[in-house]
């Protein structure tokens, strides 16, 4: 698909300001530096005209400083050039040649062409520095009609390939059917479904990777991106990491310190900043709040007679020492949640000296009666729906140095590698030591909330679960908007008021509420794996080479920022996305034709192939400059303020002054090399006749 047919050329409003400076005008990057120039040029030429105005008042000021005909020559030479001065630059230099004493050819003289002996100097000194402050400001104003560009800022527009999302049919099965019925057209429902949530998570990745080079994580102000790397209207959206202390009973928290625990949050992000540009966009806001807490791993393991015996419930496996190397044998399985009637039962592969990489497994507990989805007490408890469990499987990865953390805690014991012979026996020369992982679980339980606020109602929903209550749209429910649009938008009747002003409103909300639903930690992580780990680009022949302390929190704090991102990026995907194959996927229902259309151009981004200027600052430019134009040509026609009489014909003689003053000039040079001459070439005088004797 091509880009350049996403983005409008021509007028649209940024509804984020007023609505006059908001207007803004938006053109191909070639036509906008045809403009700029343009508007420079204008503005240069307008100043040149407006110097024909300012000399005529200039000129009648010091006419009427002395009397009729009582004008001195410097006076009157000053008059003359601007008269004749088509711009302010050589009027000022020319000014500024009259008052420089110019030496002749005798030394003791000097001929001075301004005489301060009237008591004018200053008449002189205010003639200079107008001229020079006309032309500084007009080379000003040149300079700041580049201010009329504001960016790269584009509005999106209309194309078939705008859209939400989902595979072909899913609503209408996740609407009628039953969730706990497995077939085959859920599975490949799912696997559509994953596919557009991983694609989403690559995209934020690399976005993160690449364009955000030396961007500090969290950082309030996160607008620096690298060049060609723009595409969102907030180069990123800022968050905050703090520390906390463990959300869960202390039987069942891995670290029980004050510390233990970490938070992120990003706090007031409006529709504008994710780049909605509509009427309302600016109006509605959520915060977002995620707690992670370590887990301790005993309870949630079982072995063989357990699962055997009863499923449905964990066995408590209590270690006699730090080591878990003498329970590998019994362990066949752990869980912390229930899916419908069966437990979540995974694997616990944990064979020392074998794939030495790491596994990752992501497991969502949902909120419910207990023993319906969740094993007490890891029920997720009000306001928070559901619970992301994410468990590290080390698989005998080796580190080369002590780690006490809730995914990397390490045995006390390191283990000793030795030097090869040529014939690879191993020989009694130590290499290096190194620590293994002794636990077979390494937990990490993460509650995830939003909240919505509107300044439309003056009313915040409260802190809920992200993956949302009952749907709002009777047509769409795979939204998962968690409350009425009636809380954020107020009554029916006002709704539709705004819907009839701003069409994209209802598109809008949804577009947010799913992208929220769908970029939370669970689904950014889930079916990845090892994939989804930062330590992972580290692991070398199954030696950990370089990791942290808190390496955990890193982690979190990753995904966390890509599930940011991810967000932040769901408008700019609505209207970029390629074409999809319509045989696999529709778009979300429940919006009508205008509406998507009103969605798919509310959609603001940057694009470095498009310039965009503020309309009113070219119309001002364009405006001012013709009236300057039009005073100059009032100068140049002596019809200011109906100006008359002496003054005018004193304006008039000066336009023929130049050549009077140049004749003046050549006389006077003339006549001092005649002088200098007959002093050099005196006659003598001869007495009498020469001829006599």
């Amino acid at each position: 698909m091509n880009d350049e047919s996403i983005f409008h050329v021509g007028i649209w409003r940024d509804h984020s300001l007023g609505r006059v400076q908001g207007q803004r005008f938006t053109l191909t990057k070639d036509h906008g530096r045809i403009l700029q120039a343009f508007l420079v040029l204008l503005v240069a030429f307008a100043g040149n005209r407006c110097w024909r105005l300012v000399s005529f008042i200039l000129h009648l000021f010091s006419s009427r400083q002395y009397g009729r005909n009582l004008t001195p020559r410097h006076v009157r030479e000053q008059q003359v050039v601007l008269n004749n001065s088509e711009t302010a630059g050589g009027a000022f230099f020319s000014l500024l040649t009259l008052s420089i004493p110019f030496p002749t050819r005798k030394r003791k003289e000097r001929r001075v062409y301004t005489a301060d002996g009237d008591g004018k100097g200053w008449l002189r000194i205010l003639l200079i520095m107008t001229a020079l402050g006309h032309y500084l400001l007009f080379i000003a104003l040149g300079l700041l009609t580049t201010f009329v560009d504001v960016g790269s800022t584009v509005r999106s527009s209309y194309t078939p390939s705008c859209g939400i999302w989902y595979p072909l049919g899913s609503l209408a099965n996740r609407a009628a059917g039953s969730p706990d019925k497995l077939t085959m057209e859920n599975f490949n429902t799912a696997d559509i479904v994953e596919e557009l949530r991983l694609n989403a998570t690559r995209d934020a990745e690399s976005y993160i990777q690449n364009c955000l080079n030396g961007v500090s994580a969290g950082a309030e102000n996160s607008n620096t991106v690298l060049e060609g790397c723009g595409g969102l209207h907030v180069s990123a959206l800022p968050y905050k990491v703090s520390n906390t202390s463990c959300q869960f009973p202390d039987h069942l928290c891995g670290l029980r310190d004050i510390t233990s625990s970490i938070e992120l949050e990003t706090r007031n992000i409006s529709f504008s900043a994710l780049g909605f540009n509509s009427p309302y966009s600016k109006h509605l806001h959520f915060s977002r709040k995620t707690v992670c807490s370590p887990l301790t791993w005993g309870p949630f393991l079982y072995d063989a007679a357990t699962l055997a015996s009863d499923p449905l419930t964990s066995k408590m496996l209590e270690p006699s020492a730090n080591t878990f190397q003498n329970y590998t044998s019994a362990v066949r399985g752990f869980s912390h949640s229930r899916v419908f009637a069966y437990r979540n039962t995974t694997l616990a592969y944990y064979d020392f000296g074998t794939s030495q990489t790491y596994d990752l497994y992501t497991e969502l507990v949902q909120s419910g009666k207990e023993g319906q989805y969740c094993i007490p007490p890891l029920c997720p408890s009000p306001p928070a729906s559901h619970l992301t469990i994410f468990t590290l499987v080390p698989n005998a990865v080796l580190f080369s140095r002590h780690l006490n953390d809730a995914f990397f805690v390490t045995d006390d014991n390191p283990v000793t590698t030795y030097l090869t012979n040529s014939s690879f026996s191993y020989s009694n020369t130590p290499l290096q030591n190194y620590y293994r992982v002794f636990r077979p679980l390494n937990s990490v339980a993460c509650t995830e909330l939003v909240n919505y606020c509107s300044t439309i109602t003056n009313v915040c929903t409260g802190l809920t679960g992200s993956s949302g209550g009952p749907p709002t749209l009777p047509d769409n429910p795979i939204t998962g908007i968690p409350y009425a649009v009636t809380t954020l938008l107020g009554p029916d009747s006002d709704i539709e008021k705004m819907v009839k002003k701003d069409p994209a409103l209802i598109g809008m909300l949804t577009a947010v509420f799913s992208a929220i639903q769908s970029s939370s930690l669970f689904h950014v992580v889930a079916n990845r794996g090892a994939d989804a780990m930062l330590a992972r680009r580290y692991l070398l022949n199954g030696i950990q080479r370089r990791i942290r302390d808190d390496a955990w929190k890193a982690e979190v704090e990753a995904w966390f920022r890509t599930a940011v991102e991810a967000l932040h990026r769901a408008p700019v995907r609505i209207v970029r996305t390629r074409e999809l194959a319509r045989e696999r996927v529709e778009r979300v229902k429940g919006l009508e034709e205008v509406q998507w259309r009103a969605l798919c151009r509310s959609v603001v981004m940057r694009d470095a192939g498009y310039t965009t200027f503020s309309l009113v600052g070219v119309l001002v430019v364009v405006v001012g400059a013709v009236v300057m134009v039009v005073l100059g040509a009032m100068g140049a026609g002596l019809g200011v303020c109906g100006v008359g009489g002496e003054a005018v014909r004193r304006w008039e003689g000066d336009a023929v002054g130049e050549v009077w003053w140049e004749r003046e000039m050549l006389l006077q040079v003339v006549g001092e090399r005649e002088a200098e001459a007959e002093a050099v070439f005196t006659p003598i005088e001869v007495r009498g006749n020469p001829g006599e004797k």
